[in-house]
């Protein structure tokens, strides 16, 4: 369209308009009221821009108010509301199968999840351990299951055999050689893959060179090779068997450093009591990547390490109790903590860790330290004061400058835990960093430790040590922490 008469004359655009806003006004009615007039106003103002929209681009104007394109529109709205939808019903019913035991217990476990695929644990050396180093076995139940382990021989005790040797042409004699000789790590993988999983075979090799100790690593039933069907009291089982069969070869219990990693911090701790009441003991517990119970770190999951999965369901009233009501295993280790009585305990967390929230450590290292506080220096919201003050009056801990950080976390950290967890928020109208020395090492974490004297001649150690990487799967591969973990159990590495 051009700027022309009739006649040929060209014609101004502006005039055009002039004329047209004559019009409008002109045509309203005398006397007509101040809606009306706004009214024709918009109209007058849609009219023109139309219409100036046109001729300075037609394509644009014609896409814009074509009836086409408005379909179109339409059609991407309804299809963006339809994925809405469908993601929402996912999500719901994600919700609604944790409630029930069968697709819980699935979610918590992973074990269907065989990675390595196809995996032969005959053969160790596929999977990145030296040749003839490792022992495949066979640990056999008392519910008659079979479950899969390997015996990882220690770096020096390896390198000590002939040339001509094959540790697996008498697996009894080498187990308890190495033993005899070498500190021994048990070790409980969390859930998912098997054994042969690549950052766990690192972590056995990291334990087996680094402090020379031998690894018994386990699959508990249902993972990998081993028969069963997993849950928390069956793998308390299979860890505890674990555990016999090391002294059963010659290992003394108070020998045994048992090291948990995410879901093995659960089987850890639950051991760790089951001995406890039986009136044993182990030579410590590692808890790596440590959660305090299943439905706490449900409840503060996740997804992608930002949308919080479980969230919705707080607005549901009486969702979250009927949920905690729903867990099947439950893997309190909060609650086991009171009761374990190993001698030494290390927790260790990855500030980088999105898989489960660094916060539950800790909550599950102040849960330790609890009895050995005095009252109000330590005093939970969610439970009943208690009265320590002569235990605390028999102990002592050794003192060093504190670093730049301090026990308990800040206030800033304490805000961001989640709802679950914060109703145990910590209450310190005393220092505890008055009690808990904490060391802050460069480019690495720090380390908060509590040694104690029980006043009957025997000590108890609790280190908590957050470094600032490792994340999930690779918090236990921390050079830095091998080293700590070392040097508190009094395993480290001789001479060579």
């Amino acid at each position: 369209m051009d700027n022309t008469s009739l006649d040929g004359s060209p014609q101004n655009p502006v005039r055009q308009i002039e004329s047209a806003e004559s019009t409008t006004l002109v045509d309203a009615p005398q006397g007509s009221s101040l809606p009306q007039r706004l009214v024709l106003g918009v109209k007058f103002a849609t009219r023109t821009i139309s219409t100036q929209f046109s001729r300075l681009s037609p394509w644009i104007a014609t896409s814009f108010f074509d009836s086409n394109a408005m379909t179109i529109a339409k059609r991407l709205s309804y299809r963006l509301l339809k994925i809405t939808g469908i993601l929402l019903t996912v999500y719901l019913a994600s919700v609604i199968l944790l409630f029930i035991p069968f697709f819980q217990t699935h979610a918590v476990f992973l074990n269907a999840l065989q990675v390595p695929l196809f995996a032969d644990f005959s053969i160790p050396e596929k999977y990145g351990l030296a040749p003839n180093r490792t022992l495949n076995l066979k640990i056999h139940t008392s519910d008659n299951e079979s479950l899969g382990a390997w015996f990882i021989l220690s770096d020096s005790y390896y390198h000590s055999l002939p040339g001509t040797e094959i540790p697996n042409n008498n697996i009894t004699q080498h187990v308890r050689k190495a033993l005899a000789q070498k500190p021994v790590v048990l070790y409980l993988h969390g859930n998912g893959p098997t054994r042969a999983f690549a950052p766990r075979v690192q972590q056995y090799q990291t334990f087996s060179t680094r402090l020379d100790a031998n690894v018994l690593a386990i699959d508990y039933r249902g993972f990998g090779d081993s028969t069963g069907r997993p849950s928390q009291g069956g793998l308390v089982m299979d860890a505890t068997v674990a555990f016999d069969w090391l002294v059963d070869h010659g290992k003394k219990e108070e020998d045994i450093l048992v090291v948990g990693h995410s879901l093995g911090t659960g089987v850890s701790g639950q051991l760790g009591k089951k001995l406890a009441d039986e009136g044993r003991n182990c030579k410590g517990i590692v808890f790596l990547a440590p959660f305090t119970s299943i439905y706490e770190v449900l409840g503060s999951y996740r997804l992608f390490g930002f949308v919080p999965f479980m969230k919705p369901v707080n607005w549901i009233p009486g969702a979250t109790k009927f949920f905690k009501w729903a867990i099947v295993n439950p893997f309190n280790t909060l609650e086991a903590a009171s009761n374990i009585t190993a001698p030494k305990i290390l927790i260790a967390h990855a500030e980088d860790d999105r898989v489960i929230p660094h916060s539950q450590s800790d909550i599950l290292f102040e849960e330790f330290l609890k009895p050995y506080l005095r009252k109000g220096n330590y005093s939970y919201r969610a439970t009943p004061a208690f009265d320590t003050t002569q235990r605390w009056n028999n102990a002592h801990s050794r003192q060093r400058p504190l670093g730049a950080y301090h026990y308990p976390p800040s206030l800033r950290t304490l805000s961001k835990l989640p709802e679950t967890e914060r109703e145990r928020t910590i209450e310190y109208p005393f220092s505890p960093s008055k009690h808990v020395n904490t060391t802050v090492i460069p480019n690495f974490g720090r380390v908060s430790q509590l040694e104690v004297n029980e006043g009957d001649g025997s000590n108890t150690t609790f280190v908590l040590v957050k470094t600032l990487a490792g994340e999930h799967d690779y918090v236990g591969l921390q050079e830095g922490l091998v080293d700590i973990i070392g040097t508190v159990f009094g395993i480290t590495r001789g001479p060579v």
